[in-house]
């Protein structure tokens, strides 16, 4: 007869031995790459970026990165390696501070100093954050995977979503004799839209603000740290790569927002500052679409003022490649640039974008 002694000795002895299975599962397994790369003969399904990035980043084999927020997710990654010759991750950030993805830049060159070609989205709504910010608002950060840490690396181990959603799901997926590999980068993305501008949904018109707010000296100084250490020190510190940074094109709805709340005039002296910054890096070569009504006032393009869908990422791409004279900013046509902005945006019709 089992004594209550051994009953609970046996009990503990038998949850002690699934947590080491689990934890052991996890390890080998490992689908964020926190110690190793994907193993051969596993299927890794990629969709947690905040999880996964740190892990790619450091193990995968590439010369290149594509980063950013969710602007610069829906790029697919064999255009890019056709166009530019590169082997390249995608690493992005949805809704990501500048120090988040210039954080993630810094371990890539620790870990991979070959980089080549560096392309990332630079959003205007992000610019004027506190160098040190994270979003505070997007859940909790998985530290215990990017800190460095392996005694925090328990909520790795013992996470039921990884167990069950990723690490049993490769190896089921195994065991049924699915090709092992990883998600494809060109396979998932920011890319769906409502099509012929819904998102706008009852709105009747486009207001024009009575006063307009402008950049202060505080707010220069600010976004100046900001670029300065998420942005430029990194492109400094790593001369021999190509820095390809772009503004996203949002949409003429997001310009019409600006314009009714009184900010168009603080949106444009921010970007304004910010260019001017970042061509004085020899390195970086900043692009910028916002003058093209063509691409910006085509509302079936876009889910939202903000985010478009995969065609506008590809094409992005080609200007790049084909293009450069006419989309990068310098100082020989920076003047002429802002010059057809502002008229682009405080004469831009609105309310032709209603339906």
């Amino acid at each position: 007869m089992m004594t209550p002694v051994r009953w609970i000795r046996g009990f503990l002895l038998t949850i002690g031995a699934v947590l080491i299975i689990c934890a052991v599962a996890v390890i080998v397994v490992d689908p964020f790459f926190h110690y190793h790369a994907p193993l051969s003969g596993l299927f890794y399904t990629l969709g947690t970026p905040r999880e996964q990035n740190d892990g790619i980043t450091r193990h995968f084999d590439y010369d290149a990165v594509i980063t950013g927020t969710s602007m610069a997710e829906s790029f697919r990654v064999s255009e890019f390696d056709t166009l530019f010759e590169t082997h390249a991750i995608k690493v992005c950030y949805p809704g990501a501070t500048l120090k988040e993805t210039g954080d993630n830049l810094a371990v890539a060159f620790r870990t991979n100093p070959d980089i080549r070609m560096v392309l990332r989205s630079l959003d205007f709504s992000l610019l004027l954050t506190d160098p040190d910010a994270l979003r505070e608002d997007m859940g909790t950060y998985p530290v215990y995977l990017t800190n460095r840490n392996p005694f925090d690396d328990v909520q790795y181990w013992w996470n039921r979503d990884v167990l069950i959603s990723y690490t049993l799901r490769s190896l089921i997926g195994g065991l049924r004799g699915t090709p092992g590999g990883v998600t494809s980068f060109d396979e998932y993305g920011f890319s769906d839209v409502l099509g012929d501008g819904l998102f706008q949904g009852d709105r009747k018109s486009y207001g024009t603000a009575q006063q307009e707010r402008h950049l202060t000296e505080e707010e220069r100084r600010l976004l100046q740290a900001n670029l300065e250490q998420n942005v430029c020190a990194i492109a400094r510190a790593h001369p021999e790569t190509r820095f390809v940074c772009f503004f996203p094109p949002y949409s003429m709805a997001y310009w019409g927002e600006r314009r009714e709340e009184g900010t168009l005039a603080w949106t444009l002296e921010m970007e304004e500052a910010a260019i001017r910054q970042l061509i004085e890096v020899p390195n970086i070569e900043l692009y910028s679409f916002q003058t093209d009504i063509s691409l910006t006032g085509d509302l079936t393009r876009y889910r939202d003022p903000g985010h478009y869908d995969y065609t506008v990422n590809s094409l992005i791409l080609g200007r790049i490649y084909s293009e450069p004279d006419r989309w990068r900013l310098t100082q020989e046509n920076l003047a002429a640039y802002l010059t057809e902005e502002a008229a682009c945006h405080r004469d831009y019709d609105y309310n032709s974008l209603l339906k």
